[in-house]
């Protein structure tokens, strides 16, 4: 679905909402990516909402802006407000809550950085989203969008935003909107993911209660909304796709791979207007992030997810037995060598990597997709990978004949320019030793 923008508020990737606007035809599910039958969800025990004392927090009958509609979604009998089911996400005595082993391997923790792409009739839009901290008050989601529309128009822009931990484990709704206000909070919503509670109820039942919040009356495709733009809560369904989990390409770590997602068909209403939506979540019962959503011609998919200390491991066994590796975590602004402030960490590995290795010296290359002419794909990538060699060698102090740069442009795809994911693949930094072939 379409992202949003206002002077205080963006929906990052489930807004493609208005009240003027009818939603897709049910079919948009065809758009759905291929079925691997040996793939189940997995699933856990429901978990509660509660209070740091342990009690179970009241039902709310406005949205978090006190708009008059009730969504009724803890009523009793619900996953969410059953007394029965798991413990309190946030421990009594203050300490930080116990860590949930992840079955995907991506746990929400501190440093990982998710991007994602959405692609709307009239331009694209890059999200960068890092976990910036958790503690027990909850997780702080640090967001940076970049748009690019067809009339050569850009824009950025910078929001957080603050979910509790109770709302982690059982919130039954989701408020994708960010807010140009620190640490902005809506007791009772997720905002990146279903809460564990709700995807236990999802990969268990044909279709469960649930509401969303969109901005009233922003035009679709991710423009910028009118100021004093209204929160609508929308109420409605979920309801799972096929009776095995699917699978939504992703580059983790940079390498290619096809993660394990619960597809769900949403349909949800707002007095006449009715919004159908198909949208495909982690397969993780501790992390079920939003992968990929389709909102009749508006396509958000998560393209990049980098796990905090897992790449540079990765690259040096790559340049070890290889002698190339590509470079994750290396982050540029739209169409720039600007490098963003979260490529620091990816960067300090590879100087720390590099110390280790006094032998070894490194040839750094820049590629780009397909986007733009040849002559300056390759001026970008000649530039992206300069900007990298400068970076190593200062701040991070690495002797800059142990260094070269060199770009290719859009010469050297690894995957088709078509796609989303295929694009944001051949964007990237490869890094190559002198050994073997490479000689």
């Amino acid at each position: 679905m379409a992202s949003w923008a206002s002077a205080g508020a963006v929906i990052v990737a489930l807004g493609a909402c208005r009240r003027d606007a009818p939603g897709p035809p049910h079919g948009s599910r065809d758009s759905a990516v291929r079925v691997t039958g040996a793939l189940t969800p997995d699933s856990a025990a429901p978990i509660a909402i509660a209070g740091a004392s342990g009690d179970r927090l009241a039902p709310r009958d406005t949205d978090v802006r006190g708009v008059g509609i009730v969504d009724g979604d803890l009523r009793p009998g619900t996953a969410a407000s059953d007394p029965d089911s798991a413990a309190a996400a946030v421990r009594e005595d203050g300490g930080a809550a116990p860590k949930i082993p992840s079955p995907t391997g991506i746990p929400l923790v501190e440093g990982l950085r998710l991007t994602s792409a959405l692609h709307f009739p009239d331009g694209d839009r890059e999200n960068l989203v890092t976990i910036s901290t958790i503690s027990n008050d909850g997780v702080v989601y640090k967001w940076r969008e970049r748009e690019r529309r067809s009339d050569g128009s850009r824009g950025e822009h910078s929001f957080s935003r603050l979910v509790s931990l109770n709302d982690l484990a059982g919130a039954p709704r989701l408020n994708p909107v960010f807010e140009a206000t620190e640490r902005s909070e809506h007791p009772g919503f997720t905002a990146m993911s279903l809460s564990r509670a709700a995807y236990a109820r999802a990969s268990t039942n044909p279709q469960i209660p649930f509401t969303m919040v969109a901005l009233e009356n922003g035009p679709l495709g991710g423009q910028l909304a009118p100021l004093g733009a209204t929160l609508l809560t929308y109420r409605g369904t979920l309801a799972r796709v096929g009776a095995h989990s699917e699978t939504v390409p992703v580059l983790l770590d940079g390498v290619r791979t096809d993660l394990p997602a619960l597809h769900l068909h949403g349909h949800f209403t707002l007095a006449e207007d009715t919004i159908d939506a198909e949208l495909w979540f982690l397969a993780d019962t501790a992390n079920p992030l939003l992968l990929r959503s389709v909102w009749g011609r508006d396509v958000f998919q998560m393209i990049r997810i980098d796990r905090p200390k897992r790449a540079t491991t990765a690259v040096e066994d790559e340049l070890r037995k290889d002698c190339r590796a590509e470079l994750p975590g290396v982050y540029f602004a739209f169409a720039s060598a600007d490098l963003e402030p979260e490529s620091t960490p990816a960067l300090m590995g590879v100087a720390t990597m590099l110390k280790r290795h006094p032998d070894w010296s490194l040839g750094i290359e820049g590629h780009t997709d397909s986007i733009g002419g040849p002559a300056a794909n390759k001026a970008l990538s000649e530039r992206r990978a300069a900007a990298v060699r400068a970076a190593l060698i200062t701040p991070f102090g690495i002797d800059a004949s142990r260094l070269r740069a060199s770009g290719f442009g859009a010469t050297r795809p690894r995957e088709s320019n078509a796609t989303l994911e295929g694009r944001a693949h051949n964007r990237r930094v490869e890094v190559v030793r002198p050994c073997g072939t490479n000689q």
